[in-house]
């Protein structure tokens, strides 16, 4: 048999071309060749085939995929280019590069690149192919890039799309079904994602603009520099509007550049000249050497911090811009509806000043900028004029601050900061602006983040929830697909009873298992249960008295012992079939762990033992705490909750597993590009969430996903080299070159077997850090918090749902509860006469439960046909109702016995008819049609017409009923030393016809002796002779 590719998501290039062309001779010859070379039956193609047709190569591609992934951990820009970690894992990255581009050769040669035909579709029609191809082709150009020894990393598209290496994991999902679906959910829902996406963007937008025109500048405060380097708020001398400052004069380490520095109580020094801005709307520059101007200026190009620096604008026009007038800067910088807070005071005497200073901040702005008012005060005063990280001085940093507060993370540092503002160039002011600042945030966090963003989880169940009906549509009718349902919650139980066949086993024993299963012995349990975890919590350290620890300590030691007694009885009674419960395997596990340690307990010496093992001892013991669980089933809500859990985790392990792969790519993606970013003094980003690392990275992610202060992180890796340099006095470099610094630097600090480069001490990265960290994060917050935990609601809700339809159990527990009247010997049989009391006491106490038998349509299925006239008194099976008895559908054995299984399918079965539990009762003809609806679909079954998805489904179904209807016989027959065989059972309605038969043929053959007997009267009557009579009678 051919091998069955992967199925196309994309349609065929062959439409696209000229139909003169698909439809000539030479056209239709090389379209048969795969890849255009290959021929159809040639050895290489057959061979190729052969090997994707064996399972061991996707098994053994997919340890290739799992193990160069794996592999990708261990790679660091940290590490040392020239040590044996570096130089193993490049030949490791080669040998599985040449692996996977060898595979899809193979696959392309098998299936053809570009053209496929109907069962067999080409490589490239699958988007999982392409990406596969895509990848294989980055690794093969780096893999020969690194190989004949070029430096490729200089140029930066190229480096970028070495990143797509790190995508190699995602090959993981094209080859589980599992994590297909997930995918396929999150893909479905991209559309109504883009329009949420366009609609979410116009809102931010909106908010974000009204922000500008709002707080544009007005976020700067006043910081000073501590003496351990960290930033800390400073405050404003009052009453100033401009203080004196000194020129400093030239020096070899300021490279002909004139700082101002602040002014002492005694003056400037000799060298020094004084200076003082004119007006409070004068300008005093604030140096940048990351301008395009100032960047190549001696002084910016050296390795020393910059430090903070201020200059006289003109002075700073000078050093960066030489020679720089501009008569339209100057008439800016004069007009009245010029620059909105520079030299707006015209009637001063030192406007000319103003306008000179104005006018060269104008001419050089990317080198020198303009400070006035509070903010030239500042570093007057010897402060830094510093912006928060969240701020509205651009649309676009508006809408990056908007997006923060969208996850409500320092969303009230922003509004308080609104509230404070005063304006640009000014000094917060506390409780300044309150009111517009307030309304402002509070409505975008009510809009902006209680229903924009929360639209997508509903765009994600929604979503979900109509794959789930694409995937769970079986092409039945609702009574069909209800009756499917009914019947896979009864096949899934394997046993209905801890104990069966009791009148076998000893009276003692007997009696022992009515008292454990019984609810009286049940309810004192878990009142020991409650108290004991009452006693648990009410230890307190230090401890109030003596007596009181003894007396908790006593208390715990008494309820053991009642645990121990609850174990042992139930031992003693149930004895093998006492683990076939879950909840008794989970109870002795605990009276084990409790038991195990008492003893423990008892032998070991507090004083001499090590603290950490006191802790795990005492940890352990309040394990005990965990029988607390048993009220799941008893309380009902619990049970709910508990179930929707349990519904949830094969699903939840699906969606966790993309989650982990996507968090794995982002944290090999954080290595490679934050891993060189030196720590800086203020905000989150340091030695406890850092990229330096995997384990690190990981950890940071988790952290980032659950929302807890991921936009410090990312504000603290994207720290501009000025933010190093000049507010923070640390060095960095904006590509630090790990290669030459291995070659320049002291061969001691160098660990060249080490997993991290220069790990020791003495040495730190220092890297600058990068606008990509704003994209990284946001990506990130999107991918993980909006759309992948999103899904894990819609899994959760999904179990909740299907936790919420508990009524198959209760029925199943109702039946179970009320065969114990019929049947208390647990022989799981009952004769064929009482088994219908069963089951119509069953249907109608459960419909009575659910308030049916108040509809004036209710009315139950007579058992008796009226018709019958007890001609037949040798057999009551003719006076049973066909109908009722085709709505039961019961098999007998032959003893006329019915097992439980049957009885409580037919109880179903009624139910189903009636209209379901939470359905509409049903009037007499619509029992008929939905018992019709049931015939068709046993009989569709039987003629094997139904479709492949609902004849899978029955399949399925047959499969649990026979496994259940094994392991019953097996545990009925163990004591009857049989070996589990199962009776062969016929249907009772056969009996009911045949009996049914015979008495219409017996009514027939009655009519016709009476009516001869009439004729034989009428003969005798007319003179016939006796012997005529008696013929006639014979007849």
């Amino acid at each position: 048999p051919a091998v069955k590719p992967d199925k196309p998501n994309l349609p065929s290039l062959e439409p696209a071309l000229p139909k003169a062309l698909t439809k000539s001779a030479a056209w239709k010859a090389i379209r048969r060749r795969p890849c255009f070379v290959v021929p159809e039956n040639f050895f290489l193609r057959r061979l190729c085939m052969l090997l994707l047709r064996n399972a061991w190569f996707d098994r053994v591609i997919n340890v290739f995929i799992i193990v160069s992934s794996l592999l990708m951990m261990f790679q660091n820009p940290l590490n040392n280019p020239s040590g044996f970690v570096e130089k193993y894992l490049f030949r490791m990255s080669v040998a599985f590069t040449f692996i996977f581009a060898s595979e899809m050769l193979i696959k392309m040669i098998a299936f053809g690149l570009l053209f496929g035909r109907p069962g067999r579709p080409a490589y490239l029609q699958n988007s999982w192919n392409m990406l596969d191809s895509f990848i294989v082709i980055i690794s093969l150009y780096d893999a020969i890039v690194k190989l004949t020894g070029e430096d490729s990393s200089a140029i930066p598209f190229l480096k970028m799309f070495r990143m797509a290496r790190m995508l190699r994991p995602l090959r993981i999902i094209s080859r589980n079904e599992n994590l297909k679906v997930v995918v396929k959910t999150i893909g479905a829902s991209l559309p109504q994602l883009r329009i949420l996406l366009v609609f979410s963007m116009m809102f931010f937008c909106i908010f974000a603009l009204l922000g500008v025109s709002m707080f544009k500048g007005s976020f700067y405060t006043c910081q000073a520099l501590t003496a351990d380097g960290a930033l800390e708020g400073m405050s404003l001398e009052s009453g100033a509007s401009a203080k004196a400052m000194c020129i400093l004069p030239d020096s070899p380490e300021r490279h002909g550049l004139r700082f101002l520095s602040q002014r002492s109580e005694d003056g400037c020094s000799a060298d020094s000249q004084e200076w003082q801005r004119g007006t409070p709307d004068t300008p005093v520059c604030e140096v940048h050497c990351d301008g395009e101007h100032s960047m190549d200026h001696p002084f910016c190009t050296n390795t020393l911090p910059w430090g903070y620096n201020i200059m006289r604008c003109t002075d700073c026009r000078d050093a960066f811009c030489p020679g720089g007038r501009d008569a339209g800067c100057r008439s800016y910088c004069q007009d009245v509806s010029g620059h909105d807070n520079f030299c707006r005071d015209r009637t001063s005497e030192n406007f000319t000043q103003c306008v000179d200073e104005c006018e060269a901040e104008c001419v050089c702005p990317d080198a020198c900028r303009g400070l006035v008012l509070d903010a030239a005060l500042c570093v007057e005063q010897g402060g830094r004029w510093i912006n928060k990280h969240q701020h509205f001085d651009t649309l676009e940093q508006g809408m990056i601050s908007l997006f923060e507060i969208s996850t409500t993370e320092g969303w009230v540092d922003l509004m308080l900061a609104s509230v404070d503002s005063i304006g640009p160039y000014r000094q917060p002011k506390r409780d300044e602006n309150e009111w517009l600042g307030a309304s402002m945030f509070i409505s975008f966090i009510l809009l902006g983040s209680f229903f924009v963003l929360n639209l997508c989880v509903g765009v994600i169940i929604d979503n979900y929830s109509d794959q789930k009906v694409v995937v769970g549509d079986l092409m039945v009718t609702e009574t069909q697909a209800k009756w499917i349902a009914y019947q896979k919650a009864l096949y899934v139980k394997k046993q209905f009873f801890l104990q069966t066949n009791l009148h076998v086993i000893a009276p003692t024993r007997a009696h022992l298992i009515q008292i454990v299963t019984s609810p009286t012995f049940e309810r004192c349990i878990m009142a020991c249960i409650i108290v004991n975890t009452i006693c648990l919590g009410m230890v307190a350290h230090p401890s109030p008295s003596d007596g009181y620890g003894k007396f908790l300590d006593g208390m715990g030691n008494a309820f053991t012992v009642v645990f121990n007694i609850e174990a042992v009885l139930k031992l003693l009674a149930l004895q093998r079939t006492y683990f076939w419960e879950n909840w008794n395997t989970f109870d002795f596990f605990c009276v084990f762990v409790s038991d195990a340690f008492a003893v423990f307990d008892m032998f070991w010496d507090n004083e001499q033992s090590n603290a950490t093992l006191a802790t795990v001892i005492s940890a352990v013991r309040i394990f005990r705490v965990a029988r607390l669980f048993r009220l799941v089933r008893f309380l009902k809500g619990l049970n709910q909750l508990f179930l929707a859990f349990v519904l949830s985790i094969p699903k939840l392990v699906n969606v966790a597993a993309i989650m982990l792969l996507l968090m794995f790519l982002f944290a090999i993606l954080g290595i490679n590009l934050f891993a060189k970013v030196a720590y800086p003094l203020t905000g989150s980003y340091g030695h406890t969430a850092n990229f330096r690392t995997f384990p690190q990275a990981m950890s940071l992610l988790v952290r980032a996903m659950t929302g807890e202060g991921w936009n410090e992180v990312m504000h603290g890796l994207a720290n501009s080299k000025f933010d190093y340099q000049s507010y923070m006095n640390i060095a960095c470099e904006d590509d630090l070159d790990m290669d030459q610094l291995a070659r320049h630097s002291n061969v001691s600090h160098i660990h060249q077997a080490d997993l991290y480069f220069m790990s020791g001490p003495e040495w730190e990265p220092n890297g600058c850090g990068s606008p990509l960290a704003y994209v990284y994060f946001i990506l990130y917050t999107v991918v993980i918090s909006f759309v992948i935990l999103n899904l894990v609601i819609a899994v959760i809700f999904e179990g909740f749902e299907e936790s919420n339809k508990t009524e198959l159990q209760d029925l199943i527990k109702s039946c179970v509860h009320r065969w114990r009247k019929y049947d208390p010997q647990f022989k799981m049989l009952i004769s064929v006469d009482r088994v219908f009391d069963f089951i119509d006491e069953c249907v109608e106490d459960l419909c009575r439960g659910y308030g049916k038998t108040k509809n004036p349509n209710w009315s139950v299925e007579t058992r008796w046909d009226p018709s019958y006239t007890g001609l037949n008194t040798r057999s009551v099976l003719a006076a049973y109702s066909m109908k009722y008895v085709k709505i039961n559908a019961i098999t007998v054995t032959s003893k006329q016995e019915v097992r439980f299984v049957v009885a409580v399918r037919a109880v179903l079965r009624r139910l189903i008819c009636q209209g379901g539990l939470n359905g509409s009762v049903t009037t007499k003809l619509g029992r008929f049609h939905h018992l019709r609806e049931l015939e068709a679909l046993e009989m569709g079954m039987e003629t094997q017409s139904l479709p492949l998805r609902v004849e899978r489904e029955l399949l399925e179904l047959q499969a649990l009923e026979q496994t259940q209807a094994h392991l019953i016989a097996v545990a009925l027959n163990h004591r009857l030393g049989m070996h589990g065989q199962i009776d062969a059972e016929r249907s009772f309605l056969t009996d009911v016809a045949a009996a049914k038969l015979q008495t219409l043929a017996l009514q027939r053959l009655v009519n016709r002796r009476n009516n001869k007997k009439k004729k034989s009267k009428w003969w005798g009557n007319s003179g016939a002779s006796a012997a005529q009579v008696h013929t006639i009678d014979e007849d």
